[in-house]
C-alpha cells in the first residue's frame, strides 16, 4: 500500500484559520474550545457562540468594545470578548479591505497598502473566422474576458520590536506576497478582528478564529501549506494461467472486465479540510484547479468527494492514518483525473495550485495555492511482499497499517493494485492454540493469547500489481503481548527540585520519585512476575517539547532492597536528579521490556517546580534593615562600589548568572520622562553608585534611596533552570546618620568654661563611631591632631586610710574614718575558712570580719589583704604607676589600664573595685602625658572635620575658636546676664560618600 505523501509540516492538534496558518478540521468546535481553555474570563461568552454556531447560528455584526468586541449573532444575541492582558482598556481593532482600492484600512487609516494584485491584461483578440460560401468574411473572434484579480493577501499581524501594524502586498516581480510596514501604530492591542467575504477572523492574543457571517458561509483550506497529489498507472498485462492470479480473480471477478495493455491508475487524490463540519461536498458541489498565471486548468477534474482520508498520508516521515479521519470530521478526499495532452497527461507543470469549490447557489471560495498536481507515475515493476514490523496486541489487528508512526506494517506491498490481495491463516496449529481468524481480509483476531509475551502467526499472502502481476508469500506476524494496564500510577502533582543529596550514599541532588507497587494494577502472580523479571525497565520524562530523559526505575521491598521477588515488591522508585528537568508539566512513560517486547507500559502526568526563591534566598542580616539590603562598599574616585554577593545568602547549589538593574530596565521601556534609572548601576558583581552630590542623567542624589535589583541564578547545575531573586539595595555612606549625635559624642562635662578653666580642645573631648557597614560602631577620627603633653589625675591606691586596732590588727577605714566590713558573699574568694563563713552567717552571727592593710599572723592567716590583693593586680598588669617609681610630687600614682582580666583574675579585680569604692585614699596627684599626634581618618573622610559657631556674630561676644579649641574671650562691654551664656556650636563632617553630617552642641561660658 503506497504512502501519500501531503507536506515538510506536520498537523498540529489545533491550527489556526488565518491565510498562511492551518485550519483544524472543526472549526467551529475546536477552535471555539481552544479559546475556552485560554481565555477564562471569556468562557461564558465562548460556549454560548459554540453553540449558537453549532445550530446554524452566524454573525451579524462585531462592534468593538473596550478591550474588544461585542459579537452579535443574526439571532440577536450578543457576547462579549475581550483580549487577555489587555493595559490601555483601548478598543478591539477593525481591519477592513476597500472594496474599491483592495488597500488595507486598520480602523479607518488607509494603509496605501494594496492587499490584491493588479487586473491581469485582457485576453487575446479572437482568431479571424473561416471565409463563408458566396458571403462576406467572418467576423473577428470576441474580445477576450479580463484575467481574474490577484488572491488575497495573509492577515495582518503586529511586529514584535516595531509594535506596527504589518500587512500584505503582492510582489508583481517575486509573484509572492510580502510584509509591509503600514506605520499604523497598533498600541497594546490584544484582540483585533479582520473582515474577509461571508467570514470574521477573530484574533485574540495572538490566535485566530474564523466565524461565518452569512448563513452559507463555507471555508476550504489545504490540510498543510504544501500538498502533492501523484498518480501511479500501469499496462494490465497478467499471467492468467497462473494459479494465484486465478484465486485473486475468483476474489475480486471484477478483474476479467479489463483488456490487456489497459491503463490502470490509482492514487490522484486531494485531500482537504472544510469548515464548518455539516458542509456535505456531495450536496451539487463543483470543483476545479487554478493557477496564479494560468487560471482555471481545463484538462484535469477533480470529482467525487469522499468524507475523510481514503489512504495514508506520510507527512514529513510521521504518518497520518485515514482510520484516524472520523465521519465527524471535516478532511475530505477528491479524485483528480488528468487527460492526455497528446502523449502527456496535464499537469500544474510544478505551479502550486488552488483548488476552487462553489457550492450549488454559486457562492464560490477556493484554498490558498497549496497544491502541485504531477503527471502520472507509469509503475513496470511486478508487485512484492514485504514482513515489516511487530504488531501491537488489540482484539483486532491491522496487519497492513503500522504499530505506530516510527514503524512499518506487519504486512506491506510494493507495486500493489490497492485493494486487491488474499490473506489466510497458515497454520492450524497456532489458530487453535490463539483462536486466530481473518476479519474484513485484513485484521488478524485473536480470541486466545494467553500470557505469552510474544505471539508468532504464520500467513499466507497473495497480492497482485497494477500490471497484473502477481506475488504469493508465508509471512510470521509478530505480536507483542503485553500485560494490560488494569491500573494507574497517580500523578505526582508538584513535585518541588530537591536541593539535598538523595541519601547518604549517594552524591546526586535529587530525591525518589515512587509509587505503590499494587497502583499497577496486576491480578496474577504470572503477570507480576513477568513485569519484575523483565530485563529493561525504563521511566521516560517527556516535556512539553516532546524533548525525553530516561531513567531506570526500581522496584523495592519494604526495606527499600531491590527485589525481583513479587511477594515482598512494595515500591515503585526512581531517582530524578534536579539537575535534569526544568519546572513545568512531563507525561512518565513506564515501560517494562523483554529484549523488544514490551510486556507492559503505562503512563501519567508530573509538575515539577522550583523551590520557593524565599527559601533558597535571603540577605545577609549583617547587611540588611527592614528587609532592605545596605550597601557601605567603599569609594574610590567618583564610584561608591559594593560587592552584592556579601549581601545575599546563596545556597552552594545555586550559581550566579548575572545581576540585573532593574529600575535600569524600567527606565529602558519607559518613555524617559522620570530619569530615575537612567544610569545602570550594575557593573558585573559590583553595585556601581555615583557618590552623593555627583551629577549624573540621574541627578545629584543617589544615596539612601531605594533601587531595585534583580539576582539571577542558575540551579544544580543545569544553565536552563534559572530564577529570580528580586530586593531592595540601599546605598549608604559609613559615616553619616540622621541622628548625629548617636554617633559623634562630645564630653559635656567639659564644655563649662569659667575663670579657672578658659578653654578646651573639642577634637580632645569628641568620640566617633561608624554609623553603617560591617564595622558599624568602630571608632574613626574626626580630627587632625598634633602631639603634645596631657596632664591625667591619678590616685595612690598604697596610701589607704587606716586604723590600729588593739589587737595589733591594722584596719582600711572609709572616709568616715570607720573600718569596712567584708559581705558575706565575698568571705570565700577572700579567703576565709568554712568555720569563719559559717560563723558569719548565723541568724544571730558571732563575728564580724572587715578589710585588714595587711595580713599578719593570726586568725587572719591566709585571708587576703588589701595590701596583697592590689600588688596582686598591679603585678599582673591591671595596674599601672603613671610615675614610675616616683610622681613629680614625689609620691607613686596609679591607673586602670585597659588589660582584658579572665579567669581567677577577673574575681580579684571586681573584688578589688567593689571595695576600693569604700575606701577612703590619702593621696590624689596629677601626671603630665605625652599624648602622639594623630590625623583624621582618610578612609572615611574627604577632609579634616570643621568645628564651627552655629551663630558667629553672636558667639564671639563670649567665646573664640582656633580650629578646634573653644576659648573664652569676652568682648568688652559686654554683659553676661546671670553670670552666664551658652554659645551654640556644631561640628561638620564631610564624608567620601558625598554625604554632610552636622553635630550640634553647646559650650556653657561663665562670668
Amino acid at each position: 500500500m503506497r504512502k501519500k505523501y501531503l507536506s515538510a509540516l506536520l498537523f498540529g492538534a489545533l491550527l489556526f484559520a488565518s491565510a498562511g496558518t492551518f485550519t483544524s478540521c472543526k472549526d467551529y468546535d475546536d477552535d471555539i474550545n481552544n479559546l475556552q481553555q485560554q481565555i477564562t474570563s471569556n468562557k461564558d461568552a465562548i460556549a454560548a457562540l459554540q453553540k449558537l454556531v453549532g445550530e446554524g447560528k452566524w454573525v451579524s455584526s462585531v462592534t468593538p468594545i473596550e478591550n474588544g468586541f461585542t459579537v452579535t449573532m443574526n439571532d440577536g444575541t450578543t457576547q462579549n470578548i475581550t483580549g487577555i492582558n489587555g493595559e490601555d482598556g483601548k478598543p478591539g481593532t477593525v481591519i477592513t479591505l476597500d472594496p474599491t482600492t483592495n488597500n488595507w484600512i486598520i480602523d479607518g487609516v488607509d494603509t496605501g497598502v494594496c492587499a490584491k494584485g493588479e487586473k491581469g491584461d485582457k485576453g487575446d483578440q479572437g482568431e479571424q473566422g473561416p471565409a463563408g460560401e458566396q458571403g462576406p468574411a467572418g467576423e473577428a473572434g470576441e474580445q477576450g474576458p479580463a484575467g481574474e484579480a490577484g488572491e488575497p493577501g495573509k492577515s495582518p499581524y503586529i511586529d514584535k520590536e516595531t509594535g506596527n501594524w504589518f500587512v500584505w502586498e503582492w510582489d508583481e516581480a517575486t509573484s509572492e506576497y510580502k510584509a509591509v510596514d503600514s506605520g499604523v501604530y497598533a498600541g497594546s492591542t490584544q484582540i483585533y478582528v479582520v473582515e474577509k467575504e461571508g467570514f470574521i477572523e477573530l484574533n485574540v492574543d495572538g490566535t485566530a478564529y474564523l466565524l461565518p457571517t452569512t448563513s452559507d458561509a463555507y471555508n476550504v483550506e489545504a490540510p498543510v501549506p504544501s500538498v502533492y497529489v501523484t498518480t501511479e498507472y500501469a499496462k494490465w498485462n497478467p499471467v492468467t494461467t497462473n494459479a494465484d492470479y486465478q484465486k485473486i480473480l475468483k476474489a475480486f471477478p471484477e478483474l476479467a472486465e479489463l483488456k490487456k495493455d489497459q491503463h490502470i491508475k490509482q492514487g490522484g487524490e486531494l485531500p482537504v479540510l472544510v469548515t464548518p463540519s455539516n458542509i456535505d461536498l456531495t450536496d451539487g458541489f463543483k470543483f476545479s484547479v487554478q493557477t496564479l498565471n494560468d487560471g482555471v486548468i481545463d484538462g484535469i477534474t477533480v470529482s467525487n468527494p469522499q468524507k475523510g482520508l481514503s489512504d495514508n498520508w506520510e507527512i514529513s516521515g510521521i504518518y497520518m492514518y485515514s482510520r484516524s479521519a472520523s465521519a465527524e470530521d471535516c478532511y475530505w478526499t477528491l479524485q483528480v483525473e488528468q487527460e492526455l495532452d497528446g502523449n502527456n497527461y496535464i499537469t500544474t507543470k510544478d505551479k502550486p495550485a488552488a483548488l476552487v469549490v462553489e457550492n450549488a447557489n454559486g457562492k464560490v471560495v477556493k484554498t490558498p495555492f497549496a497544491y502541485t498536481i504531477y503527471a502520472p507515475q507509469e509503475i513496470t515493476n511486478n508487485v512484492d511482499i514485504f514482513a515489516g514490523d511487530k504488531a501491537k496486541f488489540s482484539s483486532e489487528i491491522d496487519l497492513l497499517s503500522p504499530a505506530d508512526e516510527n514503524s512499518k506494517a506487519p504486512i506491506y506491498f510494493v507495486n500493489e493494485y490497492k485493494g486487491k490481495y488474499i490473506i489466510t491463516l497458515a497454520n492450524q496449529l497456532q489458530v487453535e492454540k490463539y483462536g486466530l481468524s481473518i476479519k474484513d481480509g485484513h485484521k488478524l483476531v485473536i480470541a486466545n493469547p494467553g500470557n505469552e509475551t510474544e505471539i508468532s502467526v504464520d500467513v499466507n499472502v497473495i497480492a497482485l500489481g497494477l500490471n497484473g502481476k502477481t506475488d504469493s508469500d508465508k509471512v510470521t506476524v509478530k505480536i507483542e503481548n503485553s500485560i494490560s494496564a488494569t491500573g494507574s500510577l497517580s500523578s505526582k502533582d508538584n513535585v518541588v527540585l530537591s536541593t539535598t543529596k538523595v541519601s547518604n550514599n549517594i552524591s546526586t541532588i535529587g530525591q525518589y520519585i515512587q509509587w505503590n507497587f499494587e497502583e499497577l494494577g496486576f491480578t496474577t502472580a504470572t503477570q507480576k512476575d513477568t513485569f519484575l523479571k523483565a530485563s529493561k525497565k525504563n521511566i521516560v520524562l517527556v516535556d512539553k517539547d516532546n524533548r525525553e530523559i530516561e531513567y531506570t526505575f526500581d522496584v523495592v521491598d519494604a526495606q527499600g532492597a531491590s527485589t525481583t521477588d513479587y511477594s515482598k515488591a512494595k515500591t515503585i522508585r526512581f531517582i530524578l536528579p534536579s539537575a535534569d528537568v526544568l519546572p513545568g508539566d512531563y507525561k512518565i512513560i513506564l515501560t517494562a521490556e523483554n529484549s523488544t517486547t514490551v510486556v507492559y507500559k503505562t503512563e501519567t502526568t508530573m509538575n515539577v517546580s522550583n523551590p520557593s526563591v524565599d527559601t533558597m534566598f535571603k540577605l545577609a542580616s549583617g547587611y540588611t534593615e527592614n528587609g532592605v539590603m545596605q550597601a557601605v562598599g567603599t569609594v574610590s574616585g567618583n564610584v561608591v562600589s559594593f560587592e552584592l554577593v556579601n549581601g545575599i545568602v546563596v545556597p552552594a547549589y545555586a550559581s550566579l548568572v548575572e545581576y540585573v538593574d532593574l529600575n535600569h530596565s524600567a527606565y529602558n521601556e519607559s518613555d524617559g520622562s522620570d530619569s530615575w534609572g537612567s544610569v545602570n548601576w550594575i557593573n558585573g558583581a559590583n553595585l556601581n553608585v555615583a557618590p552623593e552630590g555627583v551629577r549624573t542623567s540621574e541627578g545629584t542624589n543617589h544615596l539612601y534611596k531605594k533601587r531595585n535589583i534583580r539576582a539571577v541564578y542558575s540551579l544544580f547545575g543545569n544553565a536552563d533552570n534559572k530564577v529570580n531573586f528580586d530586593f531592595e539595595v540601599e546605598v549608604k555612606s559609613a559615616v553619616y546618620s540622621s541622628e548625629p549625635t548617636t554617633v559623634v559624642t562630645i564630653d559635656g562635662t567639659k564644655l563649662t568654661l569659667d575663670s579657672k578653666k578658659t578653654s578646651v580642645d573639642i577634637a580632645s573631648i569628641t568620640k566617633a563611631v561608624l554609623a553603617a557597614g560591617t564595622k558599624a560602631g568602630t571608632e574613626y577620627n574626626l580630627f587632625t591632631v598634633p602631639g603634645g603633653q596631657r596632664t591625667d589625675s591619678y590616685t595612690n591606691y598604697t596610701d589607704v586610710s587606716s586604723i590600729s586596732a588593739t589587737s595589733g590588727e591594722v584596719y582600711v577605714t572609709d572616709a568616715n574614718g570607720l573600718p569596712i566590713e567584708i559581705e558575706l558573699e565575698d568571705m570565700k574568694n577572700f579567703g576565709f575558712s568554712a568555720d569563719a563563713i559559717i560563723d558569719a552567717s548565723s541568724s544571730n552571727p558571732s563575728q564580724k570580719y572587715y578589710l585588714v592593710r595587711n595580713t599578719t599572723a593570726g586568725e587572719y592567716q591566709g585571708v587576703i589583704s588589701y595590701g596583697e590583693l592590689f600588688m596582686s593586680l598591679l603585678v599582673g598588669g591591671y595596674y599601672e604607676n603613671v610615675n614610675g617609681t616616683a610622681g613629680s610630687d614625689g609620691k607613686d600614682g596609679y591607673k586602670r589600664t585597659d588589660k582584658k582580666a579572665e579567669g581567677d583574675a577577673a574575681t580579684l579585680l571586681s573584688l578589688f573595685e567593689k571595695y576600693s569604692a569604700k575606701i577612703k585614699y590619702n593621696s590624689v596627684g596629677k601626671v603630665t602625658v605625652n599624648v602622639p599626634a594623630k590625623s583624621y581618618s582618610t578612609e572615611y573622610l574627604k577632609a579634616n572635620s570643621v568645628v564651627e559657631f552655629t551663630n558667629k556674630l553672636e558667639a564671639e561676644k563670649y567665646a573664640a575658636l582656633n580650629g578646634t579649641t573653644l576659648s573664652r574671650d569676652f568682648k568688652t562691654g559686654v554683659d553676661i546676664p546671670e553670670g552666664q551664656v551658652k554659645v551654640s556650636l556644631q561640628i561638620v563632617i564631610k564624608d567620601n560618600w558625598g554625604m554632610t553630617m552636622k553635630v550640634p552642641f553647646e559650650a556653657v561660658i561663665k562670668q
